[in-house]
């Protein structure tokens, strides 16, 4: 989904500065991609933040596990 949104935007020479990723259970898979496209698309600051267990949150279930978590600060 922010590939297609930073995509719109490049495409009418809209600087993108920063973008962030809420990394739930379901999205580790992708953060290495991630990490690799954005800054070709001028993305110059991607925040990560890991998913809470508030809200609606707390139903889904979707936190990390250890070994998530773990590639998750290996993740520079």
């Amino acid at each position: 989904m922010v590939l297609h949104v930073v995509g719109f935007l490049t495409k009418f020479q809209i600087p993108i500065l920063s973008t962030a990723t809420t990394v739930t259970s379901q999205n580790p898979p992708e953060l290495e991609g991630l990490k690799h496209i954005l800054p070709h698309l001028g993305v110059e600051l991607w925040r990560l933040s890991v998913v809470m267990p508030i809200g609606q949150a707390k139903a889904a279930n979707n936190f990390l596990d250890g070994n998530q978590m773990i590639s998750l600060f290996r993740l520079h």
